[in-house]
């Protein structure tokens, strides 16, 4: 903030320096920048009216070669007023760099002996987009001068954007205020210079650079051109750099989503350009997958063989509680084998002919694709089926009589034993209803025809294994 003090204020020799201060400090800025306040509308809280009248717009005019009311180039506000308020309004948002009062001094000497100095004591100076102080900056507040140090002509530096530059000074009742202060408060102003750009949008001493355009509202500091603020998804001094590190819009204060590879993300509307990484989709990247889908945006289907159906973990597809019957590694994905089957393929399987793999889950039906026992292995095929305690009553192909073969239907008792069959017509082998068979399904038709491909040899050994009751 710059402060230079009148001349009559000083003794002989500290004067030249104050005012050789004035004249090369706020002659330099001023020559630099443009009075943005004169003759542009103003009001004031209080007139005085009593004799002459003293409008606001005096504060503005340009004149103040006479600091006295009579002269007719200052404002002077209402006596025995416990607030005292005046503005000028600069038309629109502006530029502002510092603002110059010039108080009345009835063309005096200036100091403890002039009772101005009593009033102009405890002023406060604002810059506000609409026309209350209280929405405003307040650039400059008195609570240190006395009546022997405060000037008659004052600078104040506020580097800020504003449309309304307002002058505030109270008395109110029931406050204490300093030594030296007026009973009441004025604003008695005959000179009131608000210097800055013309545009909010341009900087520097002659007024020439523009703002940066990645600056909010593109305005910036009079002085350097740093941004008071930046466009969504920018940072720095001058709002020259993306966001990064995980943020991005406004002020770079949104945190990104789960990017894919933890890239980052847009860094204005925070959007994933490669997608999401694993357990995660939308177009942020921030909601978890639904339930039974995982991977990569989501789009891989947990398998419908996981213990809990459809229940995986969201990033790798591992299945929850294990896998269901036949079925094994962590996604479930891939059948029992080694000769394996059922529940965490646990169980083994019987024997199977041409050593074929069984059934991955079928419990009573061990030998996928063919059932039926080779007939040289018919006792182990028997005792498996009759002896395991899980496969007991189930459907199968049951060897019965030694080694000869008698297909039983779903029962929990031994087939009727007078029900047999002969090797020469296995294909045409239907089950009896009397019996309580069902009709012999698809699956079980392709079993028979690929048996009744057997060589002669092998079919002479089924009948040779044949034994009557």
């Amino acid at each position: 903030m710059y402060i230079c003090y009148s001349v009559s204020n000083m003794k002989s020799g500290a004067a030249l320096i104050y005012f050789l201060c004035e004249i090369s400090l706020i002659g330099k800025i001023a020559e630099a920048y443009e009075n943005l306040a004169l003759r542009k509308p103003t009001w004031q809280q209080h007139w005085y009216t009593y004799k002459y009248s003293y409008p606001p717009d005096k504060a503005v005019d340009g004149k103040f070669s006479s600091r006295s009311p009579y002269g007719g180039q200052c404002t002077v506000s209402g006596n025995y007023k416990r607030t005292a308020t005046w503005r000028v309004d600069l038309g629109k948002f502006l530029n502002i760099h510092h603002i110059t009062i010039y108080y009345r001094t009835d063309n005096l000497p200036w100091g403890p002996d002039n009772g101005y100095t009593t009033r102009f004591l405890g002023f406060s100076l604002f810059i506000s987009n609409t026309t209350n102080k209280d929405d405003g900056y307040l650039c400059f507040k008195d609570t240190n001068y006395t009546r022997d140090t405060i000037p008659s002509n004052i600078t104040i530096e506020c580097i800020k954007h504003g449309r309304y530059v307002i002058y505030y000074n109270e008395r109110l009742p029931g406050v204490t205020y300093p030594d030296g202060y007026s009973t009441y408060a004025y604003n008695e102003l005959c000179e009131v210079q608000v210097y800055g750009c013309p545009s909010f949008v341009i900087f520097g001493e002659n007024c020439t650079f523009p703002c940066p355009q990645t600056c909010r509202e593109e305005r910036c500091s009079i002085v350097d051109g740093t941004c008071f603020g930046c466009i969504a998804g920018q940072k720095g001094s001058r709002c020259e750099q993306f966001c990064d590190g995980g943020k991005f819009g406004q002020n770079c204060a949104h945190s990104c989503g789960l990017c894919f590879g933890n890239e980052q993300c847009h860094h204005i509307n925070g959007s994933c350009l490669n997608g999401c990484d694993r357990g995660y989709y939308g177009d942020r990247c921030t909601q978890a997958c639904s339930e039974g889908w995982y991977g990569y945006n989501c789009l891989d289907m947990c398998d419908v063989n996981c213990g809990e159906r459809t229940r995986c973990d969201r990033k790798t597809g591992q299945c929850q509680n294990g896998c269901q019957a036949g079925w094994k590694d962590t996604k479930c994905d891939k059948k029992c084998d080694g000769g394996k089957f059922g529940l965490n393929c646990a169980q083994s399987c019987g024997v199977c002919l041409d050593k074929e793999q069984c059934h991955l889950n079928y419990i009573g039906k061990p030998c996928q694709m063919m059932l039926i026992c080779q007939a040289l292995h018919s006792a182990e095929c028997l005792t498996y089926h009759l002896l395991n305690k899980e496969t007991a009553g189930m459907n199968f192909y049951h060897p019965h009589k030694n080694s000869a073969f008698i297909f039983a239907p779903f029962t929990k008792t031994p087939a009727d034993p007078a029900r047999k069959t002969n090797c020469a017509s296995l294909t045409e082998v239907k089950v009896a209803e009397d019996v309580g068979g069902e009709e012999i399904n698809t699956w079980e038709k392709t079993i028979f025809n690929r048996f009744s491909k057997k060589t002669e040899t092998e079919l002479q050994l089924c009948q040779n294994t044949i034994k009557a009751e």
